[in-house]
């Protein structure tokens, strides 16, 4: 099915709000075999968070540091290594090429290739069905929906509210995967799988001093006990300050600048603890949860509350919301916030929508073995 890109087009079968991995799986599941057409609506990078900012980058930096640590633990390996050093440049360059230096073109080639087309902008719900595209000059476009729109609008870092934190612009998931310069001193607000991760490379890579403050008694403190205490061990072993069952009281930071992602955002940051402890460091980082983003994509509009979570049920459409046109998927449902979760909503999401579209019963549509061609990983260009 070859893909419109008439910009006077306002109506498709199914539209989708987010192009991350669920989006893009969710649009191909839906027009597959069963004649509709689709349209993602995308503000940032067709791919979404995994391909650019999370899961893809954060493990290319974490790979070299986990082979240099396997090959010093093998005999004759290690004699061979002796005190060498990782090429710190060459390992930030392929965490590069692995992103495609942010550059989305092989999704959006993908896209089309399989027949969804591509908007570019904000999409936000305007009633029933309809969606208003505010596109990155400024300018609106609204289109509409024949069947159902699907909302994977994804999840965002979630900064706590402390005093003077926000005002210190301090780095968040995306600064740490896409660091550039590396800060001598650096505190991490969390102990989670993200904080645990980041603390991995960033110490690996050319941060002197990390310290992790975590509110609760171990790091990983939602899995298994044992999990936490070999992580904090082997942290600990590397040099990485841990204080645990204390909060982060108030922040301080004079000099606040405009710098990118992964440079330092100012000066000296001063950090105070609930337990009266004072830590000053070139650059704080947070990773302490993520929050849905659902506060500006128009749920109001069809009597919901945003903001928060968005419920569904267990084809996933909306709660609350008539009709049975209204779906979402991945992180913004809070079931589990994992890309691949999100793709088995997505496959669930657009089962259903073709399902329904085509007057099929959903038991013939959704539960029949299938074969389709599954969504590429995009790859550097050659």
């Amino acid at each position: 099915m070859a893909a419109s890109l008439d910009p006077q087009r306002t109506e498709w079968d199914v539209i989708v709000i987010g192009g991350a991995p669920p989006g893009e799986n969710a649009a191909q599941y839906a027009i597959q075999g069963s004649g509709l057409e689709a349209v993602i609506v995308e503000s940032e990078l067709v791919g979404g968070e995994c391909s650019y900012w999370a899961c893809m980058p954060s493990k290319g930096l974490l790979r070299p540091l986990e082979l240099l640590d396997i090959g010093r633990a093998v005999p004759g390996m290690k004699e061979a290594l002796g005190d060498s050093k990782l090429d710190v440049d060459a390992v930030l360059a392929k965490r590069d090429s692995i992103t495609n230096n942010l550059d989305d073109s092989s999704q959006v080639k993908w896209c089309l290739t399989t027949g969804i087309d591509v908007i570019r902008g904000h999409g936000r719900l305007a009633g029933e069905r309809t969606v208003v595209v505010t596109k990155p000059d400024g300018s609106t476009r609204t289109i509409t929906a024949r069947h159902a729109v699907i909302l994977d609008t994804g999840s965002s870092a979630a900064v706590p509210d402390i005093e003077g934190l926000r005002a210190a612009r301090p780095w968040i998931s995306r600064d740490v995967t896409h660091i550039h310069a590396f800060p001598r001193r650096m505190l991490i607000l969390g102990g989670g799988v993200v904080a645990c991760e980041a603390v991995t490379w960033l110490t690996g890579l050319g941060v002197q001093e990390i310290t992790i403050v975590e509110g609760e008694p171990t790091l990983l403190a939602r899995d298994e006990p044992f999990a936490g205490e070999m992580v904090a061990e082997r942290l600990r072993a590397a040099g990485v300050k841990i204080v645990l069952g204390t909060r982060v009281q108030a922040v301080s930071r004079p000099e606040v600048n405009s710098a990118g992602y992964g440079y330092p955002h100012g000066g000296e940051v001063t950090v105070t603890l609930a337990d009266g402890q004072v830590i000053v460091v070139d650059e704080i980082a947070v990773c302490a949860g993520r929050r849905p983003k659902s506060d500006d994509i128009g749920l109001e509009t069809v009597g919901l509350d945003g903001g928060g979570f968005i419920t569904v049920d267990d084809h996933m459409a909306v709660t609350g919301v008539s009709g049975e046109w209204l779906y979402a998927i991945g992180d913004v449902i809070g079931r589990a916030l994992l890309t691949h979760m999100g793709k088995y909503h997505a496959r669930i999401a657009g089962e259903v929508v073709a399902a329904r579209a085509t007057g099929q019963p959903l038991d013939h549509r959704c539960l029949q073995p299938t074969h389709r061609r599954r969504r590429p990983r995009h790859r550097p260009p050659k």
